[in-house]
């Protein structure tokens, strides 16, 4: 039987794809548990939509990850008696400057704590595995 991959299942088959697999492993395990649909003409056509969609998603994804990269954020901070910096930078405070800006980042990436002045680098993930690194300037 053939069927179309909802999820990806180890081993047997991807997100997405198109593949024969034993008639009760379909029914059995694959459709009960929302891994799978039978691949019948229209789940065709839709995965093909679905793919279109999922390639137009990633180019702009692409565009935006080297808009990110000419970024420079800069976040004022408070400084102590010694000049060192009062509280930091978090990935929250990133998040949202980027979400302000029009970016919807995934995940943000600290290497290391922001608690230093001066450019900090930081990695931002948008999607479909598309990355980008931003400068961070802290500054009193």
């Amino acid at each position: 039987m053939q069927v179309i991959f909802l999820k990806d299942v180890k081993g047997i088959g991807r997100r997405m794809e198109a593949k024969n697999v034993a008639d009760g492993y379909a029914k059995n395990f694959l459709f009960p548990r929302g891994l799978a649909i039978p691949a019948t003409d229209s789940a065709l056509t839709e995965k093909k939509k679905t793919e279109a969609a999922e390639i137009t998603a990633r180019e702009t994804l692409v565009l935006k990850a080297k808009n990110l990269e000419a970024l420079n954020i800069s976040f004022k901070v408070a400084s102590g008696k010694n000049g060192e910096v009062i509280g930091g930078v978090t990935a929250e405070d990133i998040r949202r400057d980027l979400e302000s800006r029009g970016f919807s980042p995934q995940k943000i990436e600290l290497t290391h704590s922001l608690r230093k002045f001066g450019e900090h680098e930081v990695e931002i993930e948008l999607g479909h595995g598309i990355k980008s690194k931003i400068r961070i300037t802290i500054r009193n």
